[in-house]
């Protein structure tokens, strides 16, 4: 939740982005799912412009690392806010 709350208002949709993406099927992708905060912030802010939001797609998701203090690594649906329903794990 830290993460999240420190990248909320740091992404912003440009003018030309205001005019394009209301309506609009977006799919987020994101090369490496951490904390799921970014996909979180990038979905608000498309959400209030107007895109409709139909997904995300990452590329590898990281694990944490229990002997270094964190907590077991969460299900890409608990950290991002998408449901699991077309997730593939490879591990």
């Amino acid at each position: 939740m830290a993460r999240r709350r420190a990248l909320r208002g740091t992404l912003r949709v440009t003018a030309a982005g205001r005019r394009r993406l209301p309506g609009a099927r977006v799919l987020l992708v994101d090369d490496v799912l951490t904390t799921g905060a970014t996909l979180h912030e990038l979905h608000r802010v498309l959400r209030e412009v107007g895109a409709d939001v139909s997904g995300a797609a990452v590329v590898a998701a990281a694990r944490r690392d229990r002997s270094a203090g964190g907590g077991p690594a969460r299900k890409p649906s608990e950290s991002s806010g998408f449901p699991r329903d077309e997730w593939s794990d490879s591990s």
